[in-house]
C-alpha cells in the first residue's frame, strides 16, 4: 500500500525523534542516578570495597531506620554541610556528627552482615 500524503513521513520522524530525546534522558537519569548511588556506597564504606553492587548498597541502605537514611542522604547524596544540617534538626553540631557516625557504623554493619 502506498501512502500518498508526505506529511505522514515528516509526522513519523518527528515522533521518532521526540522518542528518541526522551529515551536519551532517561538513560542520563539512570545513569546519574547510578552515579549517586556508587558515590554513597563510595562515602559509606570506603574506597577498599570496590566489587559492590547498586543494588545491594540500595537494599543495605533501606534497611536503615527512615532517620538515619534520611540523615546520610541530605549529607552523601544532596552534599549538605554538618552546619546546614544541624540548623535544619535545631541541634548542635556536634550532635550531627555523632549521628552520622552512629549512621555510618549501622550501614557497615548491615553491609557486612549481607556480605
Amino acid at each position: 500500500m502506498k501512502i500518498e500524503n508526505p506529511h505522514y513521513f515528516y509526522g513519523r520522524k518527528i515522533i521518532w525523534n521526540e522518542y528518541r530525546a526522551i529515551l536519551r534522558e532517561e538513560r542520563q537519569k539512570y545513569m546519574e542516578q547510578q552515579a549517586i548511588i556508587e558515590r554513597l556506597g563510595t562515602k559509606l564504606l570506603g574506597d577498599k570495597i570496590r566489587s559492590f553492587a547498586v543494588v545491594e548498597i540500595v537494599d543495605t541502605f533501606n534497611q536503615l531506620d527512615e532517620e538515619q537514611r534520611k540523615l546520610l542522604q541530605m549529607r552523601y547524596v544532596y552534599g549538605f554541610s554538618v552546619k546546614e544540617l544541624a540548623a535544619y534538626y535545631n541541634v548542635h553540631p556536634s550532635r550531627i556528627s555523632h549521628r552520622l557516625t552512629e549512621s555510618r557504623k549501622a550501614f557497615k554493619k548491615m553491609w557486612e552482615g549481607d556480605c
